[in-house]
């Protein structure tokens, strides 16, 4: 049989298609409780200047964080305090305090969630310019909270705010809210640096274009390389407790495994690779993953139950019934697996998937009509699939069975995840729904036992000597090699006609192939007799005259 792996990498690429779909900007939080800021009577008393600084560079969403970014980046983080609020701690402490949260704070928000300027306004009033793609020409409302990223911890979320604030006699100023200060150290100690990365060389701790340090990338090319190694050290071992042919035709699949999933286990807690990238390589490491189990249990099947079986119609036999059930247990179960090894992969990236949830409401809120659609359209696909679950569980059908489907005589040679592929007597192919088998009638000819029976019917005239023909049948069944000895063949008389009569003669075989052959041959033998013996009881029309 051949792998048909390839429908289950199609539905991967389909849905891995689907989430790399770009998805439209989160709407941020607007915390309008009791207006469009929040009046303080003071702000950041402990930090001297703070007031000068604020009213120059704190007036906007977008001024407030560049002068964030600006400062860390050149390490004065105690500049960049003045961008918190620090009205929850003492004023006495905010000074040291604050440079050492605002230290944090940039680093995990470099490391994880990035600086998304592109999505705040340089407005005082938090109100988005209108969209040049929009129908009405007027703006987005005042806002006074936006939420830039967010973080999951231990219990809860990080949740990174910029806040509007407004002191009495004073223009408007944007601060990261006091929820977010108050969990920096938290979220530090989760997403932040570890200690020892202060001791790298200047060198590897530049960053690349896309904000990731130089040594992590360096960390992800030596762990793919060391899963590679892993994978080619584990091949030897395998060699030796598993036959080296099935190692051969999975080593690549399990090549790309460890290339991938090593990495992608190793790394993700500690080193700061892009997101796009990880669940890059945790979905491939599922598609291998696929193939590994989809190839593995095929050659399984091919090479250890078949045996030296040359064509699926010799497990047609009383011998083989066992061999029939696990065949048809691996046939569908390895799809099985691939299709659950690809809905927890999905299933594991979409939960690793920012935003996944939200988006997920969105789409059944808004596109409620084509989920409709689509679901009708699916139906077959499901409808097929759950058919396959049944066939497994109940199997009315089995790898190696000889059915009869609308007149043509096949054998079950493969059960795939939509259909079951037969081969008839003349070596065509039927591809038939799995559907078909669960809804409607069938003959099977060895579900219960392979030993199948058949009949050849003559005409002849009524001067026929059957005692001289029942002892030529008997002796054409038991000198036949095909002829079970479990059933006693039988020749019957079964009418009479005004032309003569009807004789219909039974032989039984260990399988359906050896009954028709069989049959024919008992076919072949009682006419050369009838020829030979007894050409007078061949059919005749006899005519009366006066």
């Amino acid at each position: 049989m051949v792998p048909r792996s390839r429908q289950a990498l199609f539905f991967c690429v389909l849905i891995f298609g689907f989430w790399t779909i770009p998805l439209p900007a989160e709407e941020t939080a607007d915390l309008t409780a009791e207006g469009l800021f929040e009046s303080v009577q003071s702000l950041n008393t402990g930090l001297p200047g703070f007031a000068k600084i604020a009213a120059r560079r704190l007036t906007t969403p977008e001024r407030a964080l560049s002068f964030f970014v600006r400062e860390s980046r050149k390490g004065n983080f105690a500049e960049a305090a003045f961008a918190l609020n620090l009205n929850e701690m003492p004023s006495g402490e905010q000074a040291e305090r604050g440079a050492n949260l605002a230290r944090k704070l940039y680093l995990v928000m470099d490391r994880q969630t990035g600086f998304p300027f592109s999505s705040l306004p340089d407005r005082s009033d938090g109100e988005r310019p209108p969209s040049p793609t929009a129908d009405s020409a007027i703006g987005g409302k005042p806002r006074k909270a936006y939420l830039l990223a967010s973080l999951p911890l231990d219990v809860g979320q990080f949740e990174i705010y910029l806040m509007r604030y407004r002191t009495q006699g004073s223009a408007d100023i944007w601060l990261f809210a006091p929820t977010t200060v108050d969990r920096t150290a938290e979220s530090f100690e989760i997403w932040g640096p570890r200690p020892w990365e202060d001791q790298l060389p200047s060198l590897v701790l530049n960053r690349t274009p896309d904000g990731t340090p130089v040594w992590a990338w360096m960390l992800l090319v030596a762990s793919i390389a060391l899963g590679i190694g892993i994978a080619k050290l584990s091949k030897h071992l395998l060699d030796r407790v598993v036959r080296r042919d099935i190692i051969d035709k999975i080593y690549k699949g399990y090549l790309i495994l460890l290339a991938t999933w090593f990495p992608y286990f190793a790394l993700q807690w500690w080193v700061p690779i892009p997101d796009p990238l990880l669940y890059a390589l945790l979905f491939i490491g599922f598609c291998a993953l696929i193939w590994v189990v989809s190839t593995t249990l095929n050659e399984y099947s091919t090479r250890i139950i078949r045996g030296e079986i040359e064509s699926v119609k010799d497990l047609d036999d009383i011998a083989h019934l066992s061999d029939k059930r696990k065949l048809t247990y691996l046939s569908v179960g390895r799809r099985l697996l691939s299709f659950l090894a690809l809905a927890i992969g999905v299933g594991t990236i979409a939960a690793k998937t920012p935003h996944f949830e939200s988006v997920g409401f969105s789409l059944l809120a808004s596109a409620g009509v084509v989920s409709v659609v689509l679901g009708i359209a699916a139906q077959p696909i499901l409808g097929n699939i759950i058919s396959g679950i049944q066939i497994a569980i109940s199997r009315p059908i089995r790898v190696g069975d000889a059915i009869l489907y609308e007149d043509d005589w096949c054998y079950v040679e493969e059960i795939t995840y939509m259909y079951v592929l037969c081969r008839t007597w003349d070596e065509r192919r039927l591809i038939i729904p799995l559907t078909y088998f669960i809804s409607q009638p069938f003959s099977s000819y060895s579900l219960k036992n392979p030993q199948t029976l058949r009949t050849v019917e003559i005409h002849l005239d009524y001067f026929v000597d059957l005692d001289g023909l029942r002892s030529e049948y008997l002796r054409l069944a038991k000198e036949s090699e095909l002829w079970s000895e479990n059933y006693e063949p039988k020749l019957e008389v079964l009418e009479f006609t005004e032309k003569g009569v009807k004789i219909r003669v039974i032989a039984t075989a260990d399988n359906a192939a050896d009954a028709w052959d069989l049959h024919c041959n008992i076919r072949e033998g009682l006419l050369k007799y009838l020829q030979a013996e007894q050409s007078s009881s061949l059919p005749r029309i006899r005519l009366e005259g006066d």
